[in-house]
């Protein structure tokens, strides 16, 4: 058994330098502790190489660096100043930069006081910027204003057939004249929901049935 579990193969490289290696056998492979008493056995071999008068050479040296400035503790104090000086040298460095120098605090407050951005009417609708003919055919029929649309047997079922201008002036002729009205409409309201809803034929707020359909299952 122990001859089996210590059979030396020869491998090319052995060939080659003159070498010869030996492959322990699956029985003599070490496994869990028998790997921690091989590093233990290195490391009291290492250990038995560390005589005294390599100890006191190793002391000897430490303490030369250390007088000469080139210790651990030296070599970390200088590598620290040297990285505040640096940073020193960034800072003034990006303050000779001629780079948005132009810009001060003065100017800032000036362009802020001039600057003017367009605002969101949130939950509004813009007659000059109109949607879609379906939104606008909602809106009129939210409000109970009449709207013309097609038949149930057409190609296009319950489709508004009337022109947008009619349909925004319309709604601006409700609201006095103005351009800017509230949106009564979901957000998603359109023929991009008409799919979705399977019992909507248009003139109704098509999120609205839609929910009703997820609430009423056939």
């Amino acid at each position: 058994m122990d001859l089996a579990g210590r059979t030396p193969t020869k491998h090319w490289r052995d060939a080659a330098t003159g070498f010869t290696r030996t492959t322990f056998g699956a029985d003599r492979r070490p496994r869990g502790k028998g790997v921690i008493l091989l590093k233990i056995k290195a490391f009291l071999e290492r250990s038995a190489r560390v005589t005294v008068s390599v100890g006191k050479a190793a002391l000897e040296l430490a303490s030369d660096r250390k007088a000469g400035g080139t210790g651990l503790a030296a070599r970390a104090e200088a590598r620290a100043a040297a990285q505040v000086v640096d940073a020193k040298a960034n800072v003034a460095k990006r303050m000779a930069s001629k780079t948005m120098t132009q810009y001060d605090a003065a100017y800032f407050a000036t362009a802020a006081a001039a600057s003017d951005p367009p605002r969101l009417d949130l939950g509004k609708l813009d007659l000059l910027n109109p949607p879609s003919k379906e939104i606008l055919a909602q809106e009129c029929e939210l409000r109970d204003l009449p709207v013309k649309r097609s038949g149930d047997n057409t190609a296009y079922p319950r489709q508004a057939t009337e022109l947008v201008q009619f349909l925004v002036q319309r709604l601006r002729d409700f609201h006095d004249g103005s351009n800017n009205i509230p949106k009564l409409t979901s957000f998603g309201a359109g023929k991009k929901l008409m799919s979705w809803n399977s019992n909507s034929g248009g003139g109704a707020d098509i999120t609205e049935n839609y929910a009703n359909d997820l609430s009423s299952p056939p």
